[in-house]
């Protein structure tokens, strides 16, 4: 109510200097006012109307201060022009649309029959999305490049209702999509993730100036550093620095604990993206003496390392000992099927 008062007040002083700056017009043009007595009206005018302004509150003063100054300077054209752009302003619904509204516009929440609901479920497998975040992304992608328009927004809303690490594959290829205005919905998502990445950075990295050497902080700022060059939104030579600051804090932890296994992990899962696979080979070393020695959780990283090193005896005798023990219900069916192609023999293109 006090916000209507207030548009309100502004819409009769606004409406009240133009008639005054009309009439001083008037009469100057009859000549019942001589130059003087229409610039002493015109300066109480202005004067009054910056005096008015500078008594509001600071959240309405954009308008009357606009008044004061225009006035002062194009007479009736300038309080008339203030008027007209208040007005439009006041019935613009966007007028009065915060932050939350905004975001609502750009990503709106669909609302769908129960058949409809059903249908979508079936057709974006929505219900195991739901149940398990971690896994079966490539719906989402599947409707980038086969799905309708309607259909690519919804999942862009839904994408930033619900967004993970793992939809990053997803967003790239919103970003890449073909129609404009999947675009700008996927690049003020982007640019919202890349903000909470780049926030959640620097908080850590005050708290660890606050307290120098607290290891907490320290894994929660590599770990945060992990993410956002994981997240796939950044050029490939700020990624390879963020990752670069990632492995040194992780070696800070790694030499400072006394089970280096999880650090150890997360350094070689780094390195191999980072195009350092024998750095990653090197500390490999370290945790395994042998095939039957393989951790499971470093058994994809094994394979990798010893992959991009050209290790491939090692890579044939590693896939031998586990293609037979692990079962594609339990284990990536990418695992697997490299484990199978290894392990079976199968050498023909690659030389060792």
């Amino acid at each position: 109510m006090r916000g209507l008062l207030n548009h309100l007040e502004f819409l009769i002083i606004a409406i009240l200097s133009v008639v005054v700056e009309l009439f001083a017009g008037y009469y100057a043009i009859e000549g019942l006012l001589d130059f003087r007595d229409i610039l002493i009206v015109h300066a109480a005018l202005s004067a009054l109307l910056l005096l008015w302004a500078g008594l509001r509150k600071l959240a309405d003063r954009r308008f009357s201060i606009t008044l004061a100054i225009a006035t002062a300077i194009m007479g009736p054209f300038g309080a008339l022009g203030t008027l007209l752009s208040f007005s439009a302003w006041f019935l613009s619904p966007h007028s009065r649309s915060g932050a939350d509204d905004w975001y609502d516009l750009l990503f709106p929440e669909w609302e769908h029959t129960p058949e409809e609901l059903i249908y979508q479920e079936v057709r974006m497998k929505k219900r195991s999305i739901m149940n398990n975040l971690d896994t079966d992304v490539a719906p989402l992608s599947d409707v980038f490049e086969n799905g309708t328009i309607d259909e690519r927004v919804e999942v862009i809303a839904y994408l930033a209702r619900n967004y993970k690490p793992h939809f990053n594959d997803a967003l790239k290829k919103a970003l890449n999509n073909n129609e404009p205005a999947i675009r700008v919905q996927a690049a003020a998502l982007a640019a919202r993730v890349e903000s909470e990445h780049r926030d959640e950075i620097d908080k850590f990295e005050k708290a660890l100036k606050a307290k120098p050497g607290d290891l907490d902080i320290l894994r929660n700022l590599a770990d945060a550093y992990d993410r956002y060059a994981l997240s796939g939104l950044l050029a490939d030579v700020t990624a390879h620095e963020v990752r670069g600051n990632a492995i040194r804090m992780y070696q800070q932890l790694a030499d400072a604990a006394t089970d280096k296994g999880n650090y150890r992990l997360a350094l070689v899962r780094l390195y191999l993206r980072n195009g350092e696979p024998f750095e990653a080979l090197s500390l490999l070393s370290k945790e395994i003496k042998g095939v039957e020695q393989i951790p499971l959780k470093m058994l994809p990283w094994t394979i990798e390392a010893l992959y991009q090193t050209a290790h491939f005896d090692e890579l044939r005798a590693a896939a031998r000992y586990w293609k037979d023990r692990l079962s594609s219900e339990d284990h990536p069916i990418a695992l697997i099927q490299s484990l199978q192609f290894w392990g079976g023999g199968e050498t023909s293109g690659y030389t060792n």
